[in-house]
C-alpha cells in the first residue's frame, strides 16, 4: 500500500481520514479484528512499521520515501518486473489523486531512468558552480563600475 503527499505530515493526515474504514473492511474480509482500531494515528504507525498481515508495509509519505522504499525492495528482492499500488480508500479522492500524480512525476521517472541527462547536468553544474559564479560575480562587479552614474 502506498499514500504519497508533499509532506508525510500530509499524507498522515490524507490516510487517517479513512483507514478506520478500511480496518473494518479488512477485518471483514480476513474475519481478524486487527490491533490498531483504536484510532486512525495508530493505525497509520501499524501500517509503516510493522504493516498489514500478508500485505507488508504500506509508504504513507513523500515521494523520495517511497523511491528509498522501493530501491529496498529491490535490493532484497534482486529485482522485479511490475509493482502493483493497492487503491486502499483510505485518503479523501482529491487527495488520492495527488498520490498517484506524484507516483507519476517522481517514481516512474526516477524507476525508468527517464532524468538520468537532466541528473547528470545538474550534478555537472553544482560541481561546477564555483566556477560559474565566480565568473558572474566578477562581471557584475565590473558592469558596476563602468555603468554606475
Amino acid at each position: 500500500m502506498m499514500h504519497l503527499a508533499e509532506t508525510v505530515e500530509t499524507a498522515r493526515r490524507d490516510v487517517s481520514w479513512g483507514i478506520l474504514r478500511s480496518t473494518r473492511y479488512f477485518e471483514g474480509l480476513t474475519g481478524r479484528q486487527m490491533p490498531w482500531r483504536c484510532s486512525p494515528e495508530a493505525a497509520v504507525d501499524q501500517w509503516i512499521g510493522d504493516g498489514l498481515p500478508g500485505w507488508g508495509t504500506a509508504v504513507v509519505g513523500t515521494p523520495d520515501e517511497a523511491i528509498a522504499h522501493l530501491e529496498r525492495l529491490l535490493d532484497q528482492t534482486g529485482g522485479f518486473g511490475t509493482f502493483l499500488r493497492n487503491v486502499h480508500g483510505c485518503a479523501p479522492p482529491q487527495a488520492t489523486r495527488r498520490s498517484y500524480e506524484l507516483f507519476a512525476e517522481y517514481l516512474i521517472p526516477y524507476f525508468r531512468r527517464a532524468n538520468r541527462a537532466r541528473t547528470a547536468s545538474l550534478e555537472w553544474a553544482r560541481d561546477n558552480s564555483e566556477r560559474f559564479l565566480g565568473s558572474m560575480n566578477q562581471a557584475i562587479e565590473q558592469a558596476k563600475v563602468t555603468y554606475a552614474p
